[in-house]
């Protein structure tokens, strides 16, 4: 199905892309990975946010939860401004021979966990995130809480206009998909 209102954030594109800069700057420890590419590979610094406009509001929710708890375990160290330069040294300190073995991908080199992917498959929002080493269990489980939330409240949340309605199946609401369906080529 296509979605008229797709983000991308690496690409400027008026309204939308100042709109999840503003995201992006509210939450710089989650989206750490757009401003550090070398050394936190991520989908989202190629792709961007790659859903519809509808989910604004559920992933910038989303975004604050998860912020919370980023800065409560970045707190477990003096100074926010190295968690970079410490992810750096991490990522030295792999056995030697080790760099680009599965060892490197079971240990994380990245202390607070930040944004892999945010995407729309198969009608869901899915929030793709890294774990690091200073978050424990307990901040770990509320972050992926907040994700599992996103998750299952975009059932009913549509993709392109944030209406909130039960949805059988795809992303969006019944009055999006009569507007897409009028706007296609091979139904007028």
């Amino acid at each position: 199905m296509p979605y008229m209102n797709k983000i991308f954030l690496p690409v400027s594109r008026g309204d939308v892309s100042q709109t999840y800069a503003g995201l992006i700057q509210r939450y710089p420890l989650l989206f750490r990975a757009l401003r550090n590419p070398d050394s936190h590979p991520s989908d989202l610094a190629k792709n961007g946010i790659n859903c519809g406009l509808g989910w604004y509001s559920l992933i910038d929710d989303t975004c604050t939860a998860i912020e919370k708890e980023l800065l409560e375990a970045l707190a477990r160290i003096n100074e926010p401004d190295t968690v970079v330069d410490v992810e750096h040294r991490l990522q030295r300190t792999a056995p030697i021979g080790v760099a680009d073995t599965p060892w490197n991908a079971t240990h994380p080199s990245v202390l607070i966990p930040y944004c892999k992917a945010i995407y729309s498959e198969k009608g869901m929002l899915n929030i793709v995130l890294t774990q690091g080493y200073l978050a424990e269990y307990p901040i770990w489980h509320r972050i992926r809480d907040a994700v599992d939330l996103a998750y299952v409240t975009s059932l009913i949340i549509c993709e392109e206009c944030g209406r909130r309605e039960r949805r059988k199946c795809g992303s969006s609401c019944v009055d999006c998909e009569l507007r897409a369906f009028i706007r296609a080529p091979n139904n007028k």
